[in-house]
């Protein structure tokens, strides 16, 4: 795996975020999605934690009364549109958005879709989880470390 150049961090902290096409290979990109399949085989969370994201109301609404289980959305407010840049990626790409920056998803129309992972990483050291996060660690799924 690449790591990032001393440009583009600066560049990642000027803009609040930062796209690096091709960063995973095909191979690493097949092993992600084993490991990511792994991981949530063997996950075991309450029904009351699960949520469905979508940025659709139909989505929302078709899912809300497809399930019996409790749905969460997010979204973000129209005002904050002139602020959210639009970016798009090729496969194997990766974009990273520093914690603090409101970002949205818009409905992907394209004709092949395919399915993103997002990952969420913080610095636990000497530091506190914004309370205002609609993701909350709880004693029974707390955040699990990156490193041991």
């Amino acid at each position: 795996m690449a790591s990032l150049s001393p440009s583009q961090l600066q560049k990642f902290r000027d803009d609040g975020f930062l796209v690096l096409e091709g960063f995973l290979t095909a191979e690493e990109c097949a092993a992600l999605r084993e490991r990511v399949r792994e991981l949530v085989a063997s996950m075991e969370v309450p029904p009351h934690c699960r949520t469905e994201f979508s940025t659709q109301q139909e989505e929302q609404l078709r899912a809300q009364v497809s399930t019996g289980r409790r749905l969460s959305s997010c979204t973000v407010p129209p005002a904050t549109e002139p602020y959210c840049p639009h970016i798009t990626s090729r496969e194997r790409a990766l974009v990273l958005i520093h914690g603090e920056v409101v970002h949205k998803s818009e409905q992907n129309r394209s004709g092949r879709s395919r399915q993103a992972y997002t990952f969420h990483l913080m610095e636990a050291a000497g530091t506190v989880w914004s309370p205002d996060n609609w993701l909350q660690p709880t004693t029974e799924l707390p955040f699990p470390p990156l490193y041991s």
